[in-house]
């Protein structure tokens, strides 16, 4: 999907605390975007599919993953607007995921790829730095 096209899916726009792995927080973030769930319902994911996998345009193709039960149950959005703006390039416009209740490395900058895999795949945070795979800050 283009981002014009999931711009006409229905919409969401939800309160959002962010928590960075570096100890900064930003509560009551204005996120607007369309929740994975919408986007994964037109997909029909086979029931082999366990995890999600996201990967970024960039040159490293920075990838995260989570547990597709989890990215549902957390209401993972996919956004292009914070705060009532266009999202900014280097926030990860023009459209990135945002996992709520998960350190923010699980939130993937400049999204191109939405994979769904039958077993994880270690994110780059993961892989790279070591960084704890469920990402959960409490």
């Amino acid at each position: 999907l283009t981002l014009d096209q999931l711009k006409q899916l229905p919409q969401v726009e939800r309160s959002i605390d962010i928590h960075c792995v570096t100890r900064w927080s930003k509560p009551g973030v204005r996120c607007r975007g369309v929740r994975l769930a919408e986007v994964l319902g037109m997909a029909r994911p086979d029931e082999a599919a366990k995890f999600i996998s996201f990967t970024a345009h960039s040159t490293r193709r920075h990838d995260t993953s989570l547990p597709l039960d989890d990215a549902l149950e957390l209401e993972t959005l996919l956004v292009w607007e914070v705060d009532g703006q266009p999202l900014a390039p280097e926030h990860g416009g023009p459209l990135r995921s945002i996992v709520p209740e998960r350190y923010f490395y699980k939130s993937l900058k400049w999204l191109r790829e939405i994979k769904l895999l039958e077993r994880d795949e270690l994110g780059f945070w993961e892989r790279e730095a070591g960084y704890h795979n469920t990402a959960d800050p409490w």
